[in-house]
């Protein structure tokens, strides 16, 4: 199913959420951006979103794995790895993300206030074969307060860098 901002497919949000817990949004079937909201607080395994988001849709989610196609910008995924460091989004697993390159400086995304661990070579060998990564995935780790840890991969792709955020078990 692909929900839109018809109202059959505001309509069918009942039977959306019961039918699946993997899907695509080509936007918000919402006319107000915050009732998205009501899909990111379901349960479900995963979910890709094509539309627009703030950092508050961000980190209302409650999903494991979460692909979002409109790039945001460095400081909107800053604030968001800092919300993430003190506890939200307990569930997340995996994340697919795009910064606007434009938005950087010197096109590296810098993680002002974010303690980073450097990863050894055989580490990050290790994730990307675990995780199907390019090996041009350049990569860095950095830690939750109850000690669970992440790698935040990132690609350069043009005008655009990828980000995978892969929280490891």
């Amino acid at each position: 199913m692909f929900l839109t901002r018809e109202p059959q497919g505001v309509a069918s949000l009942e039977s959306f959420q019961i039918a699946t817990r993997n899907e695509s949004l080509g936007r918000n079937p919402f006319e107000e951006a915050c009732k998205v909201q009501r899909l990111f607080i379901q349960n479900y395994k995963s979910i890709a979103f094509h539309d627009v988001f703030s950092l508050d849709d961000m980190l209302s989610f409650n999903i494991e794995h979460v692909h979002f196609t409109r790039p945001i910008s460095q400081k909107q995924f800053n604030r968001f790895l800092k919300h993430w460091i003190r506890g939200s989004n307990p569930r997340l697993q995996r994340m697919f993300l795009s910064i606007d390159k434009n938005d950087l400086v010197n096109g590296e995304i810098h993680l002002k206030g974010i303690r980073c661990m450097e990863m050894s070579e055989e580490a990050k060998r290790e994730i990307r074969r675990k995780h199907r990564l390019s090996v041009s995935v350049d990569m860095i780790q950095i830690r939750r307060k109850d000690g669970t840890t992440a790698v935040i991969g990132t690609n350069d792709s043009g005008n655009i860098l990828h980000v995978r955020f892969i929280v490891l078990h």
